[in-house]
Parts: C-alpha cells; structure tokens; sequence
C-alpha cells in the first residue's frame, strides 16, 4: 500500500515534528523535571488523545474546512492561548501554604495533567500544520483503502510520538529524582506559570 520510501518519508516527517523544540515538547519535559515521571505521562496520554483527534479529523475531511477557514485556525490557536494564561493566572495566585501542603493540588490531578496536555497540543500551530499540509500528501485517494491508509499512518503517529515524548519524559524526571526540586517546592508554581505563558505567547506567533 505504501513504498518503503514513503513510509520512510513519511517517519522522518514525525520525528523532525517531535524532536524539534515546541510548545508539547517543553510541556512534557517541564512536567517530568517537576513532578516525576507519573505526571509527564499523563500529560503525555493527553498529547497522544489530541494526535488521535487531528487523525480522525483528517479522516472525515474536516481538516481541510480548518485549512480553508484561517479564522478557525487562528480561534483554536487564540482559545488554547487563553486556556495557559488562566492557568497561569491562578498558579501565581495560589496561595503558597496551601500550594506546599496539597503539593501542588492545580497539577497533581490526573484529569488536569492529561486536559492540559491535550489543550496545548490541540492548539499547537506546529502540530496543526502537520496534519493539514504534511500527513494527507502520503494518502493516494486513487488507491483503494483511503480509511485503511489513515489508519496506518495513524498508528505509525501514535506509536512514534508516545515512545519519542516517552523518552524524553524519562530523562527530565531524573531532575525530579534528583531531589532538589523539594526544595524550591514553594517557587515551583511560578515555574510553571512562565512555561506556560511562555507556550501561550509561542502559540500566537
């Protein structure tokens, strides 16, 4: 169904979109360094649901009406801005006893870690290009199996993009492990909220 310099082609294409430094690379490996390996994953489950989304999304062809309607792109982008900097918002604002005791309560909930994973991968320009110019060009709609294709490429995306972001999960937990980061518990919160009105900002460049 596919030659073996498509499929090739088509891997590398991934791994240059992953590897290279971006919003979910920089969520990832934030939660990892500050919160363990635990959290990096189930924010990276969220990453993973979001990829499934834009898969199904090229499936149905609503990709194609995002790609022709720039103010829909541009809203997507703008909503998962606004999202980060609420979060932001509320993580400087937190007060610090209650920060320290519940450890953190904003991001130790699972549901929160895998919810902002999803939103800022969703909202990612980078991620959000892939899928429109880069993923359909390796579908022959004159072949048959269209819906088999996707599928295929489908799983090569998620099979590559968990086991590359599960890697790099597992070496920024080692600054987790290392300890000193229970000292700095208090300033924590103020990390975080610059990582993300960091991604909020790159998000709308």
């Amino acid at each position: 169904m596919f030659s073996a310099a498509d499929l090739i082609t088509y891997t590398v294409s991934i791994l240059i979109l992953i590897v290279i430094p971006g919003p979910t690379m920089l969520y990832l490996m934030s939660r990892a360094s500050l919160q363990g390996i635990k959290a990096g994953i189930y924010s990276l489950l969220g990453v993973n649901f979001a990829d499934l989304v834009f898969i199904l999304l090229v499936i149905t062809g609503f990709s194609s009406v995002v790609q022709n309607t720039p103010f829909l792109f541009l809203c997507i982008r703008v909503l998962g801005s606004v999202y980060l900097l609420v979060l932001a918002y509320r993580m400087i604002r937190a007060d610090e006893k209650r920060t320290v005791s519940r450890d953190t309560n904003l991001f130790s909930n699972r549901l929160k870690l895998f919810w902002t994973g999803f939103v800022i991968n969703i909202s990612n320009p980078k991620v959000i290009f892939f899928f429109i110019a880069v993923f359909s060009q390796f579908i022959t709609p004159t072949r048959e199996g269209v819906w088999r294709q996707n599928a295929i490429l489908g799983v090569i995306f998620l099979s590559i993009s968990f086991l590359v972001n599960l890697l790099f999960i597992g070496m920024s937990s080692f600054i987790y492990k290392d300890g000193h980061i229970h000292r700095i518990r208090i300033k924590q919160r103020f990390i975080v909220a610059a990582i993300f009105i960091l991604i909020a900002v790159k998000n709308l460049i």
